[in-house]
């Protein structure tokens, strides 16, 4: 495997409470390793609460799909240009 083989991406999973912080860490490390990026927010109220156990819930289906989008961009494109 050389080295334009070597790709990568990030899937985040954010639970509700955390929604108005944003994915800015996570986000920005992609961007800056030039990795595939998708995050999924959840719209439920009481996740990550005690009334959850601070547990948040995510579907299967979601976190199936996250991680095909992110693996047919990498399948499907051109790596990026890396700049020295």
């Amino acid at each position: 495997m050389n080295d334009d083989d070597d790709r990568s991406g990030v899937v985040e999973i954010i639970p509700s409470t955390l929604a108005a912080a944003g994915s800015r860490h996570f986000q920005a490390m992609a961007r800056w390793r030039h990795m595939e990026f998708e995050k999924w927010t959840s719209e439920r109220a009481n996740d990550d609460s005690p009334q959850t156990n601070y547990t948040t819930y995510v579907p299967p289906d979601v976190v199936d799909s996250l991680v095909k989008r992110v693996v047919h961009r990498l399948c499907h494109q051109p790596p990026p240009l890396q700049t020295v």
